[in-house]
């Protein structure tokens, strides 16, 4: 059995997270025979963009998986530097999606906040005007 480590932290505000580099995450596959391809697809239905992750072992290709949507974030400082952070995390969660596998000490979905306490939060004026940016729906 692999056991997958955390080998990064980040800080968001006022709480960090741990997980699992990309760069780690293939190493750790490399090292164990497995390698993946991946690529970019638009979903027909909600014109989304996922990455799609093909798991190579003893040189047999699965299946195409559909993984994580890339999820763009309106980043002020540097919005191409925020495209390589959304594609990055998109192949990472798209890796751990297709082996259905995870660090176990990994929490960069944010689910420590709630058990921190950070649960009640309300959005701040910046992540309502995103989210009315994106949002197209009716309710």
């Amino acid at each position: 059995m692999i056991k997958l480590k955390t080998d990064k932290t980040a800080q968001t505000g006022q709480f960090s997270y741990k997980y699992m580099s990309l760069e780690k995450l293939l190493d750790v596959l490399d090292q164990n025979g497995v390698s993946v391809i991946q690529y970019t697809g638009t979903d027909e239905h909600n014109l989304q963009d996922y990455i799609w992750t093909i798991v190579v072992k003893d040189g047999k290709e699965s299946v195409p998986y559909r993984g994580e949507r890339v999820t763009y974030v309106d980043d002020d400082k540097n919005p191409v530097q925020a495209g390589g952070k959304a594609y990055t995390y998109a192949r990472r969660r798209s890796i751990f999606m297709a082996l259905g596998i995870q660090p176990e000490d990994e929490d960069d979905d944010a689910q420590g906040i709630e058990r921190q306490g950070f649960g009640d939060r309300k959005a701040s004026d910046k992540q309502i005007s995103m989210l009315k940016k994106y949002y197209k729906g009716d309710n």
